[in-house]
């Protein structure tokens, strides 16, 4: 059986042992159980170190691919353990039964090779991490982990399932793992709800048109009965904020950045959205619908021209990224620190790319590979490397850690609001020893200001599910 390691320079705290043992005592009890805590707070070994508690003689971890980088450091500078990382099927040839851990990730699972070896390897614990990766619940990739008769956990009797942001965009994120995990959570009286009843349960859906389909389909435009899910999550997710638990780590703190825009550039906005085939009927529609600051109008757009939205917030990150680097410029050239920058549209990042060349800039975004994602960031962490680390914000969402930034700035965010608490989760976590500013830059009297309103208020939803206490 391996052990844990003992390291006086980097102790355990109080809460990780406290949790391991809350986490075993849950596993024990239900066969699963959740560790939802805020990013940066070392879940990785706190998992180790509740695997260990119920002496996992094999345990399998899945991860993204992004992490297998982050698992290859963690297992040997917390236990002494014999692992293993599969990197394709053609691995299984060389992969050893005696291992104590195995690590594959989410998207290797789907090859039948892969998935017959982990499911032949008979693991007594899993670990899941990120597991908001498998919130979808019809994917290829939950079905290969999840589905009770050909999946790869099919057999495991305790799974932990990780997450910094369960939910990523809306409670219905949730409903895969409690199905197939924790079943009793969501029973109402006759069995564990369906997807589609959790769905109407939990949200408010209308019936909305979009491009290419015939019918209506119902989109969720809000949540609704928060509390009675919280109530439901209480025994079997645990949550742990920085705040509450890392009072050594310095403030985050989220400041709006207004940008003072001219005439002309309202005239450009309009210009592009015309040029990239939006009509004057749609545009109006969409500025309408962001002055107003609706929630449930900009998610109907959202959801009946998908297309032609994401064309909008390209067009606008695309204008708003040389005022960015203006500002930035004359702010950076004043002083010496490190700064973050995230963005989703990738002709987005060339301009600020090219902006702040003289800065020093290493830069991260989907289509970049493992081995140059790990040279970049151990590129950023030296003392004296590049100033700016650009980061597509959903390639840049797990497994970093990017302490020496305590200036995060966000020309762009994501529709989806975990995706933005994630790359933030980045720079904000145990090692950084400054207060963390995260700045979104909005152009004030555009839609642009609109669609930042709009994202706060949806980020509130899983605030209320996951953290707040269920009113009385």
């Amino acid at each position: 059986m391996w052990t844990l390691r003992h390291r006086p320079d980097k102790p355990l705290r109080p809460y990780q042992v406290e949790d391991a043992l809350v986490l075993q005592q849950r596993m024990e009890r239900d066969g699963a159980t959740i560790a939802a805590h805020e990013q940066g707070l070392g879940k990785s070994r706190i998992a180790l170190l509740t695997a260990h508690a119920m002496s996992a003689s094999r345990l399998l971890v899945l991860c993204p691919s992004i992490a297998k980088i982050a698992w290859a450091e963690e297992i040997p500078e917390w236990t002494t353990a014999r692992f293993q990382i599969i990197r394709g099927g053609a691995d299984v040839r060389r992969l050893r039964p005696d291992a104590d851990i195995t690590v594959v990730t989410y998207d290797l699972l789907r090859n039948d090779t892969v998935r017959e070896w982990v499911i032949a390897w008979a693991a007594d614990m899993a670990i899941c991490d990120e597991v908001q990766q498998l919130r979808g619940a019809t994917t290829k990739r939950t079905r290969a982990a999840y589905d009770r008769w050909h999946g790869a956990l099919k057999n495991i009797p305790r799974v932990l399932l990780m997450s910094g942001t369960p939910i990523v965009s809306w409670p219905i994120d949730l409903w895969p793992h409690l199905k197939r995990w924790l079943p009793h959570t969501i029973d109402h009286g006759h069995g564990p709800l369906s997807y589609d009843s959790f769905l109407r349960r939990y949200h408010v859906v209308v019936p909305m048109f979009v491009a290419h389909k015939q019918t209506p389909v119902d989109k969720i435009v809000r949540a609704q009965n928060e509390p009675d899910l919280h109530a439901r999550l209480q025994p079997v997710m645990l949550r742990r904020r920085k705040v509450d638990v890392a009072k050594d780590l310095p403030s985050i703190y989220w400041s709006p950045m207004p940008i003072e825009v001219q005439p002309k550039h309202r005239r450009e906005i309009i210009d592009a959205l015309h040029e990239a085939g939006l009509d004057d009927d749609l545009v109006a529609r969409m500025q309408q619908a962001f002055d107003a600051g609706e929630e449930a109008s900009v998610l109907r757009l959202v959801a009946e021209y998908p297309t032609q939205m994401a064309t909008a917030q390209r067009v606008l990150g695309e204008i708003k990224a040389p005022l960015v680097v203006n500002l930035l410029v004359d702010e950076m050239s004043e002083s010496h620190y490190a700064i973050g920058v995230g963005y989703w549209n990738r002709t987005v990042g060339d301009v600020l790319e090219k902006g702040l060349a003289q800065f020093g800039v290493v830069r991260v975004d989907g289509a970049t590979s493992q081995k140059l994602r790990q040279e970049a960031v151990d590129h950023f962490r030296q003392p004296n490397g590049p100033r700016v680390f650009l980061g597509q914000i959903q390639a840049c969402s797990t497994a970093l850690t990017l302490v020496r930034a305590s200036r995060v700035i966000m020309p762009q965010l994501s529709w989806t609001p975990g995706d933005n608490r994630q790359f933030v989760a980045r720079f904000h976590r145990i090692g950084q020893t400054e207060p963390v500013e995260i700045r979104t830059p909005s152009m004030q009297g555009t839609m642009d200001d609109g669609f930042n309103r709009v994202l706060t208020r949806k980020t509130d939803t899983a605030t209320a599910v996951v953290e707040t206490r269920p009113e009385n």
